[in-house]
C-alpha cells in the first residue's frame, strides 16, 4: 500500500511540484494550503509523513507541528519542515517542536522522495 504524504504548503506551484515528484515515486499525496486545513486533514487522513511549510496563512508551521506533537493520535507522524529561511535558529526550532528534518527552499524536488523514504525508515513507518 502506498505511503500517504500530507503536503501543507500555501504556494500552489511548489505544492504541485512536490506532489508530482512524490507521486512519480509511488507515494499517495494529500494537500492543504493552510495550517488549520492541514490539521483537519491530518486527523481525517492519518498520513505517514507530513511536509510542512513554516510560513502559512493562519496557523504557522511551528504551531501546526506543536499541536500535532501534543495529540496522542498524531504525535508519531514525522514532520519535514520546509522554509526559505537559512537561519540556524529555524533549524533548531524545528527540532524543538518535534520536526524530523529541516529542508531549505529552494531544494531539488526530485530528492524529496528520498528524504521522505529516509524519514519513514528512521521512524519505523516504512
Amino acid at each position: 500500500m502506498a505511503k500517504k504524504v500530507l503536503i501543507i504548503e500555501d504556494e500552489d506551484s511548489l505544492s504541485e511540484l512536490i506532489k508530482v515528484n512524490l507521486e512519480a515515486c509511488g507515494f499517495c499525496t494529500i494537500q492543504a494550503m493552510d495550517g488549520e486545513t492541514g490539521l483537519k486533514k491530518t486527523l481525517a487522513e492519518m498520513p505517514d509523513v507530513i511536509i510542512l511549510d513554516i510560513r502559512l496563512p493562519g496557523l504557522n508551521g511551528w504551531e501546526v507541528c506543536r499541536r500535532l506533537k501534543t495529540d496522542s493520535h498524531t504525535r508519531d507522524i514525522p514532520v519535514i519542515f520546509l522554509s526559505a529561511s537559512t537561519s540556524k535558529d529555524n533549524e533548531s526550532r524545528s527540532k524543538e517542536v518535534g520536526g524530523a528534518i529541516f529542508v531549505t527552499k529552494p531544494f531539488d524536488a526530485a530528492l524529496l522522495p528520498k528524504i521522505v523514504d529516509k524519514i519513514l525508515c528512521e521512524s519505523g513507518r516504512e
